[in-house]
């Protein structure tokens, strides 16, 4: 073999394995994590924010920006968000409604939500896909069950670092037991698991670096509301209801 070609393999190689899927960094977790809370508290296209629509729109009740396409579809945009809902509901008995009211006591909800997120420190562009089973809509505690996908482009200040960060990230999730709190629908229990595949980008001393890892990250409410994250079983952070995130350990 040519030597030339040998030094290029091996540098090839090498160049390779910055993405080999080794254990995340301490500042990797920390990416996840602020990656994560950005999606679950209080912002457009949010969870927190999707699943109160959802119970919303299952109760006969149309989202602030949406408006009713047909009898079960309900579209529209916030800002620079925008939303597509499909509905079937069943009332205690099972007898299907058409449209959805207050009768509603279990609904199937399909989401696609696409858009734009910017704040104090994140921005993103982002898609989701959801396919959600609500049940007990008539009482005071509704449970969500199902499944759903993120797909975004991110740029932030990485927690605790004077530094930008630029993920893409994909999210499959799944969503387990969450309880809702059907007066307002805020989440107040239940857990939602997503696996996250990050490939990272950052720049230092001019120079972009890239690197692939892979990380379980599940989010677990309680009943004041409030919610916590562990990454890969162990790092714990709790997450802010602006988005924000702050290791808890």
């Amino acid at each position: 073999m040519n030597p030339t070609n040998t030094t290029i393999t091996t540098a090839a190689l090498a160049a390779l394995c910055v993405a080999c899927g080794s254990q995340p960094t301490d500042e990797e977790y920390d990416d996840v994590a602020t990656g994560v809370a950005a999606l679950v508290q209080e912002n457009p296209g949010s969870e927190t924010e999707a699943i109160r629509d959802a119970v919303d729109a299952a109760t006969g009740e149309v989202p602030a920006g949406l408006s009713r396409e047909g009898m079960g579809t309900l579209t529209g945009q916030r800002g620079a968000v925008s939303y597509d809902f499909a509905l079937t509901c069943q009332d205690v008995d099972g007898a299907t409604l058409t449209p959805c009211d207050e009768r509603t006591d279990a609904a199937r909800l399909v989401v696609d939500v696409e858009g734009t997120l910017d704040t104090a420190r994140y921005a993103a562009a982002f898609t989701r896909t959801g396919d959600w089973q609500l049940t007990g809509l008539t009482g005071a505690t509704a449970t969500l069950e199902g499944s759903g996908t993120f797909d975004l482009q991110s740029e932030f200040q990485a927690l605790y670092r004077e530094e930008m960060r630029t993920f893409v990230l994909d999210y499959d999730a799944r969503y387990e037991g969450v309880r809702i709190r059907t007066a307002d629908g805020a989440p107040v229990g239940g857990t939602i698991t997503y696996d996250v595949h990050a490939t990272r980008t950052r720049t230092r001393a001019f120079r972009d670096v890239e690197r692939e890892i892979d990380v379980s990250a599940v989010v677990t409410f309680d009943e004041s509301g409030t919610a916590t994250l562990t990454l890969d079983g162990a790092r714990r952070y709790e997450i802010q209801g602006n988005g924000g995130v702050t290791r808890a350990d």
